[in-house]
């Protein structure tokens, strides 16, 4: 079939018997060797780890570790011959006499080492929990290492992104699970509050601290005081005397807005300086930044998109955010302060501190999210 001569005879006249049995056994060829093209393309594919394409996030990384020794000490349908007269696998030769292996394992050993302190997902536990939620989901397959172990890999996970999003979201309730277990305590620690007590009215204790100083997102432990919550923030309370309580956190930001923009020049001089210009321009960069989205055909609840998205907004830029946001926090307006607050549990609440397009957590300053940051410091400790 490789006769150049009957070759192009059989290309000149494709539909001819010659042409038509060139085709047949090309095709055959072909079907041949593509178990060794997609086994030499996976090796490339594993091979990666000097140019750093083992992946971006933990885990990405932890992924690949996973289709690394599944690819390395797993059966193979092409088999893989040594060129000298080693007995060792070839693949394992090939992994461990270079570079490649140590420096995956040191690199990504090192970085665990000095995240695991401060970041949930950097844990050895984590990492078992996930394998096994994936295994769960994807199935197991079973494997023997180069010292005999028996190891239990999930199968392989083709969408990438998937890896990612269902790491996230195993991570969000982690560490949501961390600051209700540990955040009534840290706050009670912090404000000299006893939440834990019968007589405790975590509404009541908010108006008594005039709505200032460092905010609980756990709404003093009670689950169903959350949710109430996050259904005014969201939707209003209706039923509410308060009228701020009537509207929702879009209709807030908006009436603010309003009132600001057509305020007085007395009071733009005086309870609204810093918030809005004497031309009525609101100036306060975090109301300029946030961009109420209600509810449409894309979006099935209201929400609060942003100016610029998460990452796009420069270091400088969230420094001013935040500067702005503690100024709200700080107003002598109970409602600026209400409203801000609102704005900060929304931030969490709505993206549980993810790196995503429209999450702002961030943004809200140290000193009001100690309650979030140190309950999550306790429990990597403690997990």
């Amino acid at each position: 079939m490789f006769n150049t001569q009957a070759s192009k005879e059989a290309l000149r006249s494709p539909q001819s018997l010659k042409g038509l049995q060139f085709q047949l056994l090309s095709l055959m060829a072909f079907k041949k060797i593509t178990p060794y093209a997609e086994e030499m393309s996976e090796l490339v594919k594993k091979s990666r780890i000097d140019t750093k394409k083992f992946g971006n996030t933990l885990a990405l990384r932890r992924d690949f570790i996973n289709e690394y020794k599944k690819f390395k000490n797993g059966e193979r349908e092409v088999k893989w011959i040594n060129t000298d007269d080693s007995t060792l696998n070839p693949l394992r030769k090939y992994f461990e006499s270079t570079f490649l292996e140590k420096k995956l394992f040191a690199s990504v050993n090192m970085m665990n080492d000095i995240l695991k302190q401060d970041v949930v997902t950097a844990s050895e536990e984590f990492d078992s929990i996930v394998n096994t939620i994936f295994g769960e989901i994807y199935g197991f397959t079973t494997i023997t290492d180069e010292f005999g172990n028996k190891l239990h890999p999930y199968e392989t996970v083709f969408d990438k992104q998937s890896v990612q999003n269902m790491s996230n979201e195993l991570e969000n309730t982690f560490r949501h699970k961390m600051l209700f277990i540990y955040g009534p305590k840290i706050y009670d620690r912090m404000t000299g509050i006893d939440s834990s007590s019968d007589s405790f009215d975590y509404y009541q204790s908010q108006k008594d601290r005039g709505y200032s100083g460092v905010i609980d997102f756990t709404f003093g432990g009670d689950e169903d005081v959350m949710l109430d919550e996050l259904k005014r923030i969201w939707n209003g309370n209706s039923e509410s005397e308060d009228p701020y309580e009537k509207n929702s956190i879009f209709e807030n930001i908006a009436e603010v807005i309003s009132i600001l923009e057509n305020s007085d020049l007395e009071d733009r001089r005086g309870d609204y300086k810093g918030l809005v210009d004497e031309n009525g321009r609101v100036i306060n960069e975090l109301l300029n930044y946030l961009r109420p989205q209600p509810a449409n055909d894309k979006f099935d609840i209201p929400r609060l998109l942003l100016k610029k998205t998460n990452r796009n907004t420069a270091t400088s830029e969230k420094s001013k955010l935040m500067s702005a946001f503690d100024f709200m926090l700080e107003h002598p307006s109970e409602t600026i302060r209400r409203l801000a607050r609102d704005i900060a549990i929304y931030a969490y609440y709505s993206g549980y501190n993810t790196n995503s397009a429209y999450s702002f957590f961030d943004l809200v300053p140290v000193e009001y999210r100690r309650q979030y940051d140190d309950a999550i410091k306790e429990g990597v400790e403690n997990f």
